[in-house]
């Protein structure tokens, strides 16, 4: 039986073109970008080509784009490069939001291990950060601010706009993890005057292993890797090339087929909140509008989440982040909105991608009906 597959916002399927467009650098292309004969000129071109569509995508100019091996490491970098950089020279200060990534949470933590400050902004019930509390946090000696655009368990949008503004107004760099809503909703770092920004191929149907980070021009910034001097001596090492390739070609589709799919997935996902909330003692995690289109969250009373999880197989949804999995302690990010740990592991994820049909979501709905009132029935004879 055929995997139905409900786990999008972890990694999604690569596009037929973007494996058709990595195949050739795999083996007939194969020349290092950096050396200077005709192999290495081809592989070059091929890497600013693709600097070029990811540049087009976010709105940024291509020298402002950097190849790194995918979100964490941009994250990494923009995080501890920005701070080791800045010329402050009193204890410096960060700040984060509560339901960040843990490739944001866990640089952060580690800079206050090293004797940074670090303000962990609250969330409120529906997750979306209160700008008025981020400019209140803001000091003197404040030097970065990471919020992110779209959270990967709940979907919901902070509001970037808002955020970037308050931040240049109040001369504080901004870093923002835009991995969830690269190649689903219109980004323009420029329009913004975001500093820092993070993406990652696989999340928007490119390959695993390769990421960007944009870097606005005049943002200083300390390497993580010292080396060959690659990409303006900011991410040195030898680029990943068919990877980088599938990545440019993940960028343009998603330019070109945006605003049509957006309007697919949001279609199956309402359809899908609608036939769920219809459960008895079902609720929604998350604002009820401010959210992206593909994702829905949504807990079950008196209903392990990893019990419905494995009982839906072959059908795949999830109840966090992939980079959480394996561990026993419920989602920071539910958490951070207030719920209690028991609601927290009564919730699931479930995440589409525009490869997800009616069909596929009509049997996922029926299933998880059908498997609900089995675990709840379990659940009040061994009560």
């Amino acid at each position: 039986m055929s995997v139905l597959y409900f786990d999008n916002n972890a990694t999604t399927c690569p596009l037929d073109e973007v494996v058709e467009a990595m195949t050739p650098f795999w083996k007939d292309t194969y020349g290092n970008p950096s050396s200077r004969h005709s192999p290495g000129y081809h592989a070059k071109q091929a890497v600013e080509d693709s600097r070029r569509a990811i540049a087009e995508l976010i709105g940024s100019r291509p020298e402002e784009v950097v190849f790194t091996s995918g979100a964490t490491e941009a994250a990494n970098l923009a995080i501890k490069g920005v701070t080791e950089s800045t010329s402050k020279t009193t204890s410096k200060h960060v700040i984060v939001a509560a339901t960040e990534h843990p490739a944001v949470i866990e640089p952060c933590a580690h800079l206050e291990q090293q004797g940074y400050d670090i303000t962990r902004l609250p969330i409120g019930r529906h997750g979306i950060l209160d700008v008025r509390d981020l400019i209140g946090a803001v000091r003197d000696n404040t030097v970065l601010a990471c919020v992110m655009w779209v959270n990967n368990e709940t979907g919901v949008v902070n509001p970037i706009a808002e955020i970037a503004s308050a931040l240049k107004e109040r001369k504080v760099l901004f870093f923002c993890d835009a991995t969830q809503g690269i190649g689903k909703i219109p980004i323009s770092v420029s329009e913004l005057g975001i500093d820092l920004l993070a993406l990652s191929g696989h999340k928007f149907h490119g390959p695993k292993g390769v990421g960007a980070l944009y870097v606005r021009r005049g943002v200083e910034i300390v390497p993580l890797l010292h080396g060959g001097g690659q990409e303006g001596g900011i991410r040195s090492g030898t680029l990943n090339v068919p990877a980088i390739v599938g990545l440019g070609e993940a960028s343009r589709r998603a330019k070109e087929t945006m605003t049509a799919y957006r309007r697919k997935v949001r279609e199956l996902r309402d359809y899908i909140e609608t036939e769920l909330l219809k459960i008895p003692d079902s609720h929604l995690n998350g604002h009820p509008s401010e959210r992206i289109h593909n994702v829905t969250n949504i807990r079950f009373e008196g209903v392990n989440a990893e019990a419905l999880i494995t009982s839906l197989k072959p059908i795949v949804i999830s109840n966090g982040s992939a980079c959480s999995s394996g561990k026993d302690s419920p989602s920071h990010v539910l958490s951070a909105m207030g719920l209690s740990d028991e609601e927290a592991r009564c919730s699931v994820r479930i995440s589409l991608s525009h490869l997800n049909t009616r069909s596929e979501v009509g049997r996922l709905v029926k299933e998880i009906h059908s498997k609900i009132q089995q675990l709840r029935e379990l659940h009040e004879s061994w009560a």
